[in-house]
């Protein structure tokens, strides 16, 4: 909205860059390439010294469980996505007023603007890590200790607002002393608040931080793409790594062939003590944002990054244009469950290549919270957003905005027409006068067939929008008024939201005599009256189309809204613009009004501009929302897995020892949620869900194999659905099965429908090859035996390997690993530009590559330990002391670089897995030079 204020100003910004430059175009440019920063960071080893990547973060893979573990952690990569198209429309139209070129100021501008806002950035990312800025708290919520008594008292005051003038000169004061050590600095700022050196950054976390523009997703980004990796894989990302400058290139890379009206920027914090950051890494990313939108504006740095353009850009809404999104499956903010972030992270659907026709579309939104059900768990890290289906990462960038840019403009009319069409209303008639304009139309002796039409669809819609004991969307609507994220959007005309939303209340109360009259007489009972339902509004179409005759089919005459004879009921401006026909027409335009209000409050967190700090979304990790509103449990198969084999070894103990061919099997069900309460608190609405609890269903397994002479069995289950896996036994294929099921709904409110618990039976019976007949078979040969070890040793085999098999699964079981970029290379080239197969195991628990994970693992403890990294590694299983012996326990002879001798190193280690690691007391050989080589490190 600021934007196009300011291009109305247009001879106000074209004074102010006069005034900054009066130079020509030429000069411009000139100045622009002399006033690029770069600052040059040192390469990790392993990659070439001048390598792009530094530091690049390790690289995290993680399946939808894991994933939905790390939700809850701060990221320390994330993407920021740029859209050009403000400044390079402001660009245009000082063109314009200036005489120059249009087309090379558009692009200059837009070139600019992402140069200022990567090196704006990269310098607040550089004075917090180096502890000039302090960490702001991000969680300011009633109870939570914070030393920064002024600072939460004026970012409550001013709300998403960080500009209010209260807390913009309390930034200001913090930005003027970061130039100072950290000492000076909270001495200077402790007369405005309680800071110490506990509110900043201390050299332990051991932050860098780099910026990089993305050419193209690759497989950098490849946790996006997939949850483990091949050797393949791995092979292709060692190439890129060794020649960056085809996927990547600096974020202040001038060079004219790169987009800079849809850029994506890759920003990565590398941290070397994560313990510390996990602590500390939401109020980084809450600072980091706070900071970026107050230096963008009032910064005197930012002269230096775009001395043409610098004040100019302050008049820009940065917020519109820039966009963050976290790497991976962690977070930049907290995900809660509340209206938040749900509607932020909601627009993952907007980067699909079909990201339109979306529920932002709906006339009536189910809401994020259902439509957070409905998905309920899906893929994750397949490349579900189709990154690596466009040439550019420009191009996955410009179909996002697009859809993103076309919603917000979506959302912002209906609050704009709504805001339009209350006010000409309200200031006109008062919600009485309304009510007493309607009654002459309806009560007079003469109402003629388009008339009652015109009734039916007012009292229809003022049922459905405005009926407290049916409630399909008054209490929805009620709630707008509440809303923090409602009441921050400012017209500068107009009634206020909460203005807008009383007169709609008053006019639904005065409307409900009229409309309780109209249905309980004959009004709409006349003999041979049928109601045209052609001319009802599309938004009561939709929330009825189950119950109402739609009108795709109908050949009656499409509706035209009654005027009255001295001409319409209410127009606006000159040439007049039709507000409503009639006293009726305004009404249902009043109804359709407070509608779209409810509509765009649904997602008002993710397209109005009512915060002043960009949005973050995790676009890439759709199992945060899952998690915060409880819908998926990362934990629950593995607990499930833990139940089972459990109820196994009760088979085990009970009938696994006798002949009675009987066995119980178990099968756990996660709680899950049907629905949500919805709460509001200090103006934010929250969710609280209504979970179906967790259950155990048995069934009891017949085993008739000994008794029939074939493998056969008899299930009885009190659930149809429980799941049973056989194989199939060749040649047969007997099978029968009943089943009785009775099923309902609980309806606690009009569109809040849960299902009944079923109830459910059946009987099975099929012939199945399966470890129970096996098991029958066995018990027969032990029959008058008091005890079967036999089929007690089947029972247990089959207890076990399910319990094996159950933590097998790659997708709902926590599983993730880290990749370094520098042991990728090293290995890829060590081998000869093939990286083997054995190096996947090493690589992925972050050490660098040998024949096996245990020699990685030592290798790694011994550079470590000595500052050298080992040239070979052989190990043989040993004898613990006192003649035990054990497969993990190991002697390991280290072969060192430049020196003769060696060092021993005894071990336990699990060569399949890395698992049982550690490390006994070493030995260095007494023999060759090797002493004077090693340095040990303190």
């Amino acid at each position: 909205m600021r934007t196009f204020e300011n291009l109305q100003k247009i001879g106000m910004i074209v004074g102010l860059t006069v005034a900054v430059s009066m130079t020509s175009i030429g000069s411009w440019a000139q100045m622009s390439a002399s006033s690029s920063v770069n600052s040059p960071l040192s390469s990790p080893a392993g990659l070439p010294a001048n390598s792009l990547l530094q530091p690049f973060n390790q690289l995290r893979f993680a399946n939808r469980a894991q994933c939905a573990v790390e939700s809850e952690l701060p990221t320390t990569s994330i993407f920021a996505i740029i859209d050009g198209y403000n400044a390079g429309r402001l660009s245009a139209g000082i063109a314009k007023s200036l005489g120059l070129p249009v087309d090379s100021l558009v692009t200059s501008g837009m070139q600019d603007f992402r140069l200022a806002v990567s090196g704006v950035q990269s310098q607040i990312l550089e004075k917090m890590l180096r502890g000039k800025l302090p960490l702001l708290p991000a969680d300011l919520s009633e109870g939570l200790p914070t030393n920064l008594k002024n600072y939460k008292t004026r970012a409550l005051a001013c709300g998403e607002n960080v500009f209010c003038a209260d807390l913009q000169r309390y930034l200001a004061t913090v930005w003027a002393q970061s130039h100072k050590s950290t000492r000076e600095i909270v001495a200077a700022l402790q007369p405005i608040d309680g800071f110490t050196a506990n509110n900043f950054i201390s050299d332990k976390l051991g932050g860098k931080a780099s910026c990089l523009y993305l050419k193209k997703f690759s497989p950098f980004q490849a946790p996006l793409q997939a949850a483990e990796l091949q050797a393949s894989e791995l092979n292709q990302l060692a190439e890129v790594a060794l020649h960056p400058e085809t996927v990547v290139t600096s974020c202040q890379d001038q060079s004219p062939e790169l987009d800079s009206r849809n850029a994506a920027l890759q920003i990565d914090v590398h941290v070397a003590d994560e313990k510390l950051w996990n602590q500390i890494g939401f109020d980084f990313w809450n600072s980091y944002k706070i900071y970026l939108s107050w230096a963008l504006r009032y910064s005197s740095d930012l002269q230096g990054w775009t001395p043409k353009f610098a004040q100019v850009f302050r008049s820009l809404d940065f917020e519109e244009s820039l966009v963050f999104m976290p790497n991976g499956c962690r977070a930049m903010t907290v995900p809660r469950c509340d209206n938040q972030t749900l509607a932020m992270n909601a627009i993952r659907e907007l980067a699909k290549k079909s990201g339109t026709g979306t529920e932002f579309d709906d006339l009536i939104p189910k809401g994020a919270e259902n439509n957070l059900v409905e998905r309920g768990a899906r893929a994750v890290n397949n490349d579900f957003l189709g990154t690596g289906s466009y040439d550019q990462a420009s191009d996955w960038v410009a179909n996002f905005r697009k859809n993103f840019v076309e919603t917000r403009w979506i959302m912002k009319n209906k609050v704009f027409n709504a805001n339009q069409t209350m006010t000409v209303i309200a200031r006109t008639y008062s919600p009485e006068n309304l009510v007493e304009n309607i009654e002459p139309l309806l009560l007079s002796g003469a109402v003629d067939q388009s008339t009652r039409d015109e009734a039916a669809y007012l009292c229809l819609e003022w049922r459905l929008s405005s009926d407290k004991r049916l409630d399909f969307l008054r209490s929805d609507i009620d709630r707008v008024a509440q809303l923090e994220s409602m009441l921050q959007i400012k017209s500068q005309v107009g009634l206020t939201i909460a203005e807008q939303v009383t007169y709609f209340q008053k006019l639904s109360e005065a409307l409900r005599p009229l409309c309780t009259d109209l249905e309980q007489s004959d009004f709409f009972r006349r003999e041979g009256y049928q109601t045209n339902w052609s001319g009802l509004e599309p938004w009561a179409k939709e929330l009825t189309k189950t119950s109402l005759p739609q009108d795709q089919n109908s050949s009656s005459p499409v509706f035209s809204p009654l005027r009255p004879v001295a001409g319409p009921a209410l127009v606006l401006g000159n040439p007049e613009v039709l507000i409503c026909a009639n006293a009726m027409d305004c009404a249902r335009k009043i109804f359709k009004a407070a509608v779209d209000l409810y509509a765009a409050s649904t997602y008002a967190e993710a397209f109005l501009p009512i915060s002043s700090t960009a949005a973050s979304a995790d676009v890439f990790n759709p199992y945060a929302e899952l998690k915060a509103c409880k819908v998926y449990d990362p934990w629950f198969a593995k607990n499930r897995v833990r139940k089972i084999f459990v109820a196994d070894l009760f088979n085990t103990a009970l009938v696994g020892w006798n002949s009675i061919p009987l066995y119980l099997d178990v099968d756990f069900r996660a709680p899950k949620v049907t629905s949500f309460n919805q709460l509001m608190s200090d103006g934010k609405l929250k969710y609280d869900p209504n979970i179906q609890k967790s259950k155990m269903t048995k069934t009891l397994i017949a085993d008739f194999g000994p008794l029939l002479g074939a493998p056969c069995a008899i299930q009885l289950s009190p659930h149809a659905d429980t799941p049973f896996n056989f194989y199939a036994f060749q040649g047969i294929s007997l099978n029968y099965c009943k089943a009785k099921a009775e099923r309902g709904g609980v309806v606690n409110r009009p569109g809040d429908i849960a299902s009944a618990d079923p109830t459910d039976a059946s009987v099975c019976a099929g012939c199945t090859l399966n470890f129970v007949a096996v098991a029958g078979a066995a018990s027969s040969v032990g029959v008058g035996l008091g005890f079967n070890p036999l089929k007690f040793g089947v029972y247990l085999f089959r207890a076990i390997y399910r319990f094996y098999k159950g933590n097998q699964d790659k997708t709902n079981i926590p599983r993730g690993y880290e990749l370094r970029l520098d042991q990728v290379v090293d290995a890829y080239q060590r081998y000869g530009g093939n990286i083997p197969e054995f190096c996947v195991l090493p690589l992925s628990q972050g050490f660098k590559c040998f024949q096996d994970v245990c020699s990685s693992k030592v290798a790694d403890y011994v550079e470590r330990k000595f500052g050298s990294f080992p040239t070979k590694v052989s190990w043989r299983n040993s004898p613990r002391a006192g003649g035990v012996a054990a497969s993990h326990y190991k002697m390991a002879v280290v072969k060192m670089p430049n020196c003769d001798g060696s060092i021993t190193v005894p071990f336990t280690c699990n060569e399949r897995s890395g698992a049982d690691w550690g490390v006994d007391k070493i030995h260095i050989s007494a023999g060759g030079n090797c002493l004077p080589v090693i340095r040990r490190r303190p």
